[in-house]
């Protein structure tokens, strides 16, 4: 039996629509017709969606991938994802991107690399926070990322991370994540509307408990000011006055022949 490796599927969220946990806690996909594809795409097939790589899966996503991405960096929320890897699929339940793409079931096949699984397969789950993104634009149609940067929970490095709060709301929380995983705290101030912490997290720390309490701060904070601002055109100036950048969330923008890079400036181990 001839087999297929390293095919990958993402979500922004852990996936629940078409999954269980078998008995050793693997993540078991059942093929469906996705809720969320494009109204040119295939209706019938049950599939689980996959690509031979993060870019790809990314490339796929029927809302325009960059201008998500670009969008968490707007609103100041840490771009956390989850990845699942299949491995040893049986080739027989490939439909490739080459069949894909010649009967037109997904008209944007041949820039996603996207496959599809049509049995049950098992995906072994990983969570990441995006840290930077090269994109390339094309003319008439839709950016593409070419590469992903990112980091995981567990590192064997070293990581500062400096984070900011607004009106001092939840810093107690992070403050308390970052003391149960061993981190230490490096610097404490506010300028009256902000606080700010920088703390250092050492190698082999899983850090995703504090990856997902800013995250959730994030959320809330934009939610709140969602309510005040958003019901008037220019609401992002709004956004940079109650929100000045930090160095957290700076990113600087590179191009070269068509590409585009989104990098960290400060804090290239990792922001939260």
């Amino acid at each position: 039996m001839k087999t297929v490796n390293r095919l990958f599927h993402i979500s922004h969220v852990e996936c629940k629509e078409n999954e269980q946990t078998n008995e050793k806690g693997e993540k078991v996909f059942t093929p469906v017709v996705p809720k969320s594809i494009l109204k040119e795409e295939n209706r019938t097939i049950p599939r689980i969606c996959v690509a031979p790589h993060i870019e790809g899966c990314l490339n796929g996503i029927p809302e325009d991938a960059v201008h998500y991405l670009i969008d968490q960096r707007m609103k100041f929320i840490p771009y956390l994802m989850y990845v699942y890897s299949f491995h040893g699929v049986n080739e027989s339940s490939v439909i490739s991107n080459g069949e894909i793409i010649e009967k037109g079931y997904v008209p944007d096949a041949d820039v996603s690399g996207e496959c599809w699984l049509t049995e049950e397969a098992v995906g072994a789950q990983e969570l990441i926070r995006i840290t930077g993104f090269e994109m390339e634009e094309r003319a008439f149609q839709k950016e593409l990322i070419r590469k992903v940067y990112y980091e995981k929970p567990v590192e064997d490095y070293d990581r500062r991370y400096d984070c900011w709060f607004h009106r001092g709301e939840g810093v107690e929380e992070v403050k308390a994540c970052v003391k149960s995983i061993r981190g230490k705290l490096l610097k404490e101030y506010t300028d009256g509307e902000h606080h700010y912490l920088s703390f250092k997290i050492p190698k082999h720390e899983d850090i995703s408990p504090l990856w997902f309490s800013y995250h959730k701060l994030a959320l809330k904070w934009y939610d709140d000011l969602d309510r005040d601002t958003i019901a008037y055109e220019g609401y992002r100036d709004e956004f940079e006055t109650l929100f000045p950048h930090s160095p957290l969330y700076t990113f600087h923008e590179e191009e070269t022949e068509g590409t585009t890079r989104y990098v960290d400036v400060e804090n290239v181990n990792g922001s939260l």
